[in-house]
């Protein structure tokens, strides 16, 4: 029997090949001149069409695996991730950049901590000097309304003249910090009109 390569293998559509139900049925002619026996010829013919189909079969066979092979290793090739595996990936992946975002966060916290330790000192700082230098010119205030009153004199006009000086300085500052906080603009706006509300309200008015 020779063997057919899975590549030159006979074309089983051209004829019918033989089933075990053919080969029963098939009739070989009694061989001439006796009375038993079949014709040698019929034989070896049938013998070469069955070897013929075992061939194709076989060769068939091999293509189909060959074929199975091929698409079983572009399967493997092509098999998504197992899920138990994908999913301790994801998550080792959520940790690390968990990790990541809250070692960034705790140092964007940090930084902004400090510098908001650093805008309370400095204000703390401006606020302290602002109000020294408010008292300041309170008590001048209240020095230049005592030598000038004369028998005038009262205690609350003396109250006023350092309430007076005292906001005004104040107002001063504030105004003078405020060009340098563009961002707070506005809160200083509110700031000053109501140092500037109460300044004009504690001005004495013209005897």
């Amino acid at each position: 029997m020779t063997t057919v390569s899975a590549y030159e293998q006979p074309d089983l559509r051209k004829r019918v090949p033989h089933t075990p139900e053919s080969i029963v049925r098939h009739h070989l002619p009694d061989a001439a001149g006796r009375r038993r026996g079949y014709d040698k010829e019929a034989v070896d013919r049938l013998r070469r069409t069955l070897a013929e189909d075992v061939d194709a079969l076989n060769a068939y066979i091999v293509a189909q695996q060959a074929e199975l092979d091929r698409v079983k290793r572009l399967g493997d090739r092509l098999q998504p991730v197992d899920p138990a595996v994908r999913a301790r990936q994801v998550a080792a992946e959520a940790v690390t950049l968990t990790a990541r975002a809250q070692a960034q966060a705790d140092t964007v916290i940090a930084a902004a901590q400090q510098q908001s330790r650093l805008i309370v000192e400095s204000a703390e700082k401006q606020a302290a000097h602002i109000l020294e230098a408010a008292r300041r010119d309170a008590d001048r205030a209240a020095a230049s309304y005592r030598a000038t009153a004369g028998g005038t004199y009262s205690p609350d006009r003396e109250r006023q003249a350092r309430d007076v000086a005292m906001l005004a300085t104040c107002l001063r500052s504030l105004e003078a910090a405020r060009s340098n906080l563009p961002a707070i603009e506005a809160q200083f706006d509110a700031v000053i009109l109501a140092f500037a509300h109460q300044l004009q309200h504690l001005t004495p008015s013209p005897d």
